[in-house]
């Protein structure tokens, strides 16, 4: 598209799932933002290819435990993606 290249791809290799209430931004605001940025949105949970759930409760996602067992999976917050932002720069998951 016309925008390509005047914003950094902060969420590049990033597929990220939506679990649950978002807070203050709603969900659809954030996952335009994090493709805007280069990340990629998931409308499913697939194991094999979510880096990334956003929830605004993160001990009482279901998904936590339900995929705990599954390998490497960030639970980040949605100031996560909004801070990023801000900042110019992915910040660290945890």
């Amino acid at each position: 598209g016309e925008r390509e290249g005047e914003e950094p791809c902060l969420f590049a290799g990033c597929v990220i799932y939506f679990d649950g209430r978002t807070g203050q931004h709603s969900s659809l605001h954030l996952s335009k933002l994090v493709m805007l940025y280069g990340g990629v949105c998931s409308v499913t949970l697939s194991k094999r290819k979510v880096t990334h759930v956003v929830c605004e409760n993160l001990s009482g996602s279901k998904t936590n435990k339900a995929l705990n067992h599954f390998g490497p999976l960030h639970y980040v917050r949605p100031d996560w993606i909004t801070d990023s932002i801000l900042r110019g720069k992915r910040l660290r998951e945890d």
